[in-house]
Parts: C-alpha cells; structure tokens; sequence
C-alpha cells in the first residue's frame, strides 16, 4: 500500500481548490425526501420508492458516505432480511441469503451494474467475491423478491442495481481519497465527470488490497477429520491455522454519453486472492485465486415521437478465472478411484500426495447480448414496455492438476507436484468448451386505472438452447389509500437456469451435471404497508410467502431437480426523524423456511434479523452513525452434533468532519467490541465435523477524502 499511499497524497497535495458547494453529502435526506427517491429497477421506469410494484430497499451517497461500509458486501448488511455469510466453495465470497434463500455461488441472486447484469456462465452467479468498492457509487436500488420478468434468469429471490455516479453528479468536480486500516489494508481512489454542450463523461479509478485478519482461526478443517477418520496415520492438517483471506483488487468505470447514446465500460480485477478456509475446506494458506472483467454496452435511444420511444443495449463482456489450489495439503494419503478421484470408485488404492493434491480450475468466458425495448403511453393512463433480446455465450474452461482421468488411477503409490494440462484430455478436464444461446421477449404494463390505483401485469419468455423455456408473469396493485399511506399486493413468478458447472461438470467427486436438469422455479405472493403519519416518522411491513420447486442439488453422485422449499415472514422498517439533523431507524426480519423434501427447516439460515441505527449531524460539518446488527436462531443440519450456533451482536461506529478547505476526515471501526463470531460450515456428517467460520475481527481504519 505505500505506492498507493503516495499516489493519493500527491493528487490531494498537488490540486488546487474549485469545491462544489452542492456537493454536500454531509446532510441527511428527509423522510418525504427518502419517500419520493426515484426508483427503476422495480419496472424500467423511474417510480418514487413509496410507489414503486415492489418490495424495494434505496441506499443513497449519502448512506454510503455515513456509514462505516465501504464495499458493497458491508452496505447490503442494512437491507431487511439480507444476511451474508462465508460460502463453503467461492474463495472469499459469501452467500447473499434473501428470505432464507440461499446456495453456495449465489445464483438466485441478480446483481446490475447500471442494469447490466454481471452474471457468469459457469455458476450463473454475479463476481461476488470482487466486492465493489463505494467509491464510485451513486446509488443501490434493491428489490427482494421475484424479477424475472423484466431480467430474466436468477433474478430469483432478488435484484441489486448498483448505479455509478455520472456527470452531473460530480459537475466538473474531482474527487480523490484514500483510507488505510486493520489488516494492513488500505484503497485508493480518483473520481470526475463534467458536462460540455452535448457531451458528458465520468470515470471512477480505484485501488485496494488487505493482508486479511490472522486473527481469523480455524481449528478443525477438512484434512484434520480426514487425517483421524482414514486409517492410514497422517497428520497433514494445517489447522489450527488463519483463514486465508488476502487480496488486490482494481476496479475502473468510463460512462460517456453524447445526445441519444450512452457508453458504459466498466473492468475489475483481483490478484493473489487468498482462498478462505480452501476450497475443499482444507487450509491452503499457498493457494490464490484471480479474476478479470471487462464489460461494455452502447445504450442508444430513439424518440420516435411524443408517445413512443425506443431503446437498444448491445453488451459485451469478457471474463477470466484462474487459480492455484492445494485442495488437500502436502503429505495427504487419501484413497483414489480407478478414475484417478478421491471418494472415485471403484477404488483404485491409497495414494500420498508428496506436494498435495493439486489443481488449478480456470476458465474464460466472453458474451455477447442485444436488447430491444419499446416504450409507449399513447394509450390513456397506460405505460406499455416490450422487450426482446438475445444473448450468446461462450464458455472455456482451463485445467491443470496431478490427479484424474488419464493422470492416475489410484495404483501409483506416491504422486509429486507435477501436474498435467487437462485441455486436449477430454476425460480429465473438469467441463468440456460449451456454448449457451438465450432468446426472450416480455411485455409489461403499468395501467393508472384511478387516480389512487395503479396495476402492474407483465409476462416474459425465456428460451434455452442448453435446458428448458420458461414463462413468467408479474402482477402487482399498488393502492395509495390516504395521503398517508400506500397498499401493496404484489405476485411474482421467476426462475433460476441451471448454470454450466449443473448440466456438464465431470470429475468431480462432489457432484456430476446432469444435462437434463431443469430450471429451478419460484412463486411469490406479498402484502405491504408503507405509513406515513407526520413528516417525522415512517413505517413499512410486509408480508410474504414463496413456494419454490426443482431445486437442483444432488442425487447420489449426479445432480438432479431433487428439493423443494417453502418460506413466510414478515419484514418491518421505522425511520424516525424528531429533527432533519437525526435520524434513528431500526427493522426486523422474522423468516421460517422449510425444507419440503426432508420436511425439516432449512438450515444455516438465521430465523431472526435485526439492524438498529443512528444517524447525527452536528453541524453542517460533522456527523457521526452508529449501526448495532443482531443475528439469531440458525438451525444446524440433522445429524450435525456440533452445538447450537451462538447467535451475535455487531456494533460499527463512523465520525466524519469536513474542513473549511472541503477535506473529509472519517474515522471508523466495525465490530467495535472485537466479539468472535462465527458462521456455520457445512456440515460433514459420520467422518467428523468442521470448525465453523470465524468471521473478521475489529476493523478500524482512518480516511481522507478531498473535492477539488
């Protein structure tokens, strides 16, 4: 970080001051404020918050710059009912658990840049584990619930939009900061956008890296059960040991926009990306992991005339993974299949991995996707949106490792760290090259029936080249039934395409595709209440219950739509704001989930969420928040004999205070009170169990940011 430190002194030093006097994050946004945010996500079109056909959450800049949050994995922790938690197969990444819907890579979840999505082919999930920095974020639209029918697959249980800020945002101005924290952690960052005649641009450019928490322990892993369930006398564990949960990251954003035409290019990068607990939940304190995105759309809008427009996206994005993974450490003996696997079978004899058990999984996606959508209100009171579009994927995969298919077979006795290249091996590689053709079209309508009455229908079709067509409607009644407040019912149906890794992975003895897997499927029903009796106070309650089947997971070794999984609860928010210069707010989630296959609860999913927060402006120069989380009742899986997980608490505290010269000092901590707190792991069933994940200690950190 002392380059980077450098490089962010210099910009601040070197500037001359031209301050933005309406760039002012320092103040709070009323109530009637909050209520009337616009908010697209929910139908394409800007809607207030209060209105929108939707279960809907809006962080602003200014949550953003008062919150001691500065990745997007930290601010998603205010949304009612969303609960993050480490993932037992992604690196670093953690599960985003809406409703107690969760899996592994997340791919129920959509996440937008800008209303692009960033899912993957492979595991059909967003590039969670890059963690977006908040440097360059204007806005956070999300929506809990179904959203298929406007973004197709796995906008499943929710939808996230995150909005760069634009031109007019900075007007000319130039934002630099820098942060350095716990951990040896720091980032880095410069902003600017102006707007000349009919031209505008902005650009955000950052930079940060950590050495992870070693105060991160895990006593038991995968290796230390294998060493005392297998009769063959090893002690290759390296628990207890730190979870490794370093990393670099780079992220650069270019929005350029002339007249009708918009140009979005966007690219983020990870480097020596510590590998979490390992990925077989075996510490590998030597294994990495790195990825790489660019992306770039032209959005163009024709007006054809007063009661028609058109719009047209065209995408490209390109995508690379690679890794080097001990997925078991150095001097594991583990029993190997005639197919060169652990657990393969039949077996083929006892193996000693002198160099461990090594592979190095990689891939390289590049898509392409067109979108065409017409907009019209030339019929009375309506808003009709018709969209077409197609995408095309390419998926490669990359392999190299010293097991497998025409690499052992179980007879060799001892095997090095010699590891073989898997392209050109059909048998080894762990997926084969595949392509995947999506075509759609939807139709929607927002019908103004009453001047208080508003209806929201809308279906979509979605054709896959590789599993099944889906159809999926939308209905929502919004009823504004006083001027204090406003009525939802709200029905939702989505869907979930298996990803590549479902139909077509091999060689792996977690699991095998399954080429006729189908898409997962989910209905949602929901009520809410958005009250708002003075200017001071508001409150929000909903209601809502989901059934969704085919889950995929698996059956025996192949993976299969073999689950199906009930859920109701209910979500409350209060704002309350005695003076525009405080505001105090607080919301609980209650979430029952059940497993319909097994007839038990899910598990790992806590039943009761909570999140309470101070917001003080002292002046116009100072304020200061204070968030307290409170997570409780997760249920373990049965048969696990691990004790009951501990339910915690987690207080984060952010001081802020802006100079005259138009310096921010903020100075922040994250569990403040240093608990140690834990998240379940998988359970491991009759060969023993892991230490669950100790997640990351006290972070405090100091930040300088300048506007020039």
């Amino acid at each position: 970080m002392k380059l980077h430190i450098s490089l962010a002194l210099s910009t601040i030093l070197v500037t001359t001051l031209n301050a933005n006097n309406d760039y002012d994050l320092m103040s709070t946004l009323t109530l009637e404020e909050l209520m009337d945010i616009p908010i697209s996500t929910s139908t394409g079109t800007a809607k207030p918050l209060s209105l929108a056909p939707s279960i809907a959450t809006v962080i602003t800049d200014r949550d953003i710059a008062h919150s001691s949050a500065r990745t997007l994995n930290e601010i998603l922790e205010k949304v009612p009912g969303l609960h993050l938690y480490p993932s037992s197969a992604q690196y670093q990444t953690l599960q985003y658990d809406i409703r107690g819907i969760h899996t592994k890579y997340n791919p129920q979840i959509m996440i937008l840049m800008n209303g692009t999505s960033t899912q993957t082919l492979k595991i059909a999930a967003p590039n969670t584990h890059l963690d977006l920095p908040l440097s360059a974020v204007k806005r956070i639209e999300i929506v809990r619930g179904p959203g298929s029918v406007l973004y197709g697959a796995n906008a499943y249980s929710g939808v996230i939009n995150i909005i760069t800020k634009d031109a007019e945002y900075f007007s000319g101005s130039i934002e630099s900061g820098i942060r350095y924290g716990s951990f040896n952690s720091g980032e880095v960052w410069l902003n600017h956008g102006d707007i000349k005649d009919n031209f505008s641009y902005s650009f955000n450019l950052s930079a940060s890296s950590s050495d992870g928490d070693d105060g991160r322990i895990f006593q038991t892993d995968f290796q230390k059960i294998l060493d005392t369930a297998l009769p063959f006398g090893t002690s290759a564990s390296l628990s207890p040991g730190t979870i490794n949960s370093e990393f670099k990251k780079y992220n650069f954003n270019l929005f350029i926009e002339r007249k009708n035409l918009k140009i979005n290019i966007w690219a983020n990068a990870i480097r020596d990306g510590g590998t979490g607990t390992g990925i077989a939940n075996a510490l590998d304190p030597k294994g990495t992991f790195s990825n790489e995105r660019i992306h770039a759309d032209t959005y163009y809008t024709q007006k054809l005339n007063d009661e028609i427009k058109l719009e047209h996206k065209l995408a490209l994005s390109y995508n690379k993974t690679k890794s080097f993974l001990h997925i078991f450490p150095a001097g594991t003996t583990l029993p190997i299949g005639t197919d060169g696997n652990f657990g393969g079978q039949p077996v083929g004899g006892v193996v000693t991995f002198s160099d461990g058990y090594i592979g190095t999984p990689g891939d390289i996606e590049k898509t392409i996707s067109y979108k065409s959508t017409l907009l019209t209100n030339r019929y009375e009171n309506h808003m009709v949106r018709i969209s077409g579009g197609f995408s095309f994927g390419k998926f490669e995969a990359i392999e190299n490792k010293n097991f497998g298919p025409d690499v052992i077979n179980g007879t060799e006795g001892i095997v090095n760290g010699t590891l073989t290249n898997g392209r050109g091996l059909n048998n080894t590689i762990y997926m084969p090259d595949v392509n995947r053709k999506v075509f759609f079209i939807s139709v929607q309508d927002e019908w103004q029936f009453s001047p208080n009455w508003e209806l929201t229908t809308g279906v979509r079709y979605d054709y896959f080249s590789d599993t099944d067509y889906t159809v999926n409607p939308r209905l929502a009644l919004v009823w504004q039934t006083s001027n204090t407040l406003t009525t939802k019912l709200l029905y939702g149906s989505a869907f979930r395409a298996p990803s590549l890794i479902e139909l077509y992975v091999k060689n792996n003895p977690v699991g095998i595709g399954n080429i006729d897997v189908e898409p997962e499927k989910i209905d949602t029903l929901e009520l809410a209440f958005d009250y708002y009796p003075t200017d001071k106070l508001r409150g929000v309650i909903d209601f809502y219950y989901y059934k969704a089947k085919d889950l995929i997971d698996a059956k025996g070794v192949s993976l299969d739509n073999v689950g199906e999984q009930t859920g109701y609860g209910v979500e409350l928010e209060v704002n309350y704001q005695p003076i525009k210069e405080l505001t105090l707010k607080a919301d609980y989630a209650y979430r029952y989930t059940k497993d319909e296959t097994t007839n038990q609860e899910v598990t790992d999913a806590p039943k009761n969420l909570a999140h309470a927060e101070l917001d003080w402006s002292f002046s116009r120069d100072l304020y200061t928040n204070v968030e307290l989380f409170w997570i409780a009742d997760m249920k373990r899986a049965i048969g696990d004999t691990r004790e009951k997980i501990d339910n915690y608490s987690i207080t984060n505290a952010s001081i802020s205070y802006r100079t005259k010269n138009n310096i921010t000092l903020n100075i922040s901590a994250r569990n403040i009170f240093d608990k140690k707190i834990y998240e379940p792991s998988p359970s491991q069933g009759a060969l023993g169990e892991l230490d669950d994940y100790q997640m990351q200690g006290r972070y405090a950190f100091m930040e300088v940011k300048y506007i020039f």
